[in-house]
């Protein structure tokens, strides 16, 4: 789901009539602001998202910022929800929501320190990741490879990756499992960061079902 705000045709009313008028587009079609706030909530409601578990030299380049055992939860929503204002570059919602709440907007180079607040728990059947308020932001359901299992726990932190983009589903027109491979996946997380629509932080985990 695509969306950005389109100017009125008459640049010339006040400002307040302006903002009153001014019309937003999700895909092709013009919707009045209802609509958007709508979409946003529809969004905000859909916590199942996709979830892979993986090692940092599963996914991150060899750089020394974690070591390459350090285990990785990518959370990968199902839709997109694009805003852009008038000559602004595009974002996505539910990303801005994560670093609003905490989470750093990660563009794949510096640091990634700890996020205080945040709890990555491993639930019955996948991971849950939750806001510092305890609210469930995002999960999904996976069997967790006894590896990463004992990293995590080991560690008792995990760093997460949050985004439309993050190596979790193949992309549209990728038919075949056997081309979505680690590469593939790598690739993927460096386009979005360089767009910056990734959140990541390191945060705590929580072991027990």
């Amino acid at each position: 789901m695509s969306l950005t705000r389109k100017e009125p045709a008459d640049p010339g009313k006040p400002d307040r009539e302006r903002s009153d008028q001014r019309r937003y587009r999700i895909g092709r079609a013009d919707v009045d602001r209802q609509a958007i706030m709508a979409a946003v909530r529809q969004v905000a409601l859909d916590v199942d998202d996709g979830v892979h578990a993986c090692f940092a030299e599963d996914l991150l380049d060899p750089d020394g910022l974690l070591p390459r055992d350090y285990p990785v939860a990518c959370f990968e929503p199902c839709s997109a929800l694009l805003a852009a204002s008038p000559g602004g570059a595009p974002r996505e919602v539910q990303v801005e929501s994560a670093i609003a709440l905490g989470l750093r907007r990660w563009q794949g180079s510096g640091v990634l320190g700890r996020v205080g607040g945040w709890l990555l728990r491993r639930a019955a059947r996948g991971l849950e990741l939750l806001t510092p308020d305890g609210s469930m932001f995002s999960r999904g359901e996976l069997a967790l490879p006894p590896r990463w299992i004992s990293e995590a726990m080991s560690v008792r932190r995990v760093l997460v990756l949050y985004g439309p983009w993050v190596g979790v589903r193949p992309p549209q027109g990728c038919t075949d499992d056997g081309q979505y491979t680690a590469r593939a996946r790598r690739d993927e997380l460096r386009q979005a960061q360089r767009k910056g629509m990734v959140a990541a932080g390191v945060i705590a985990f929580a072991g027990r079902p």
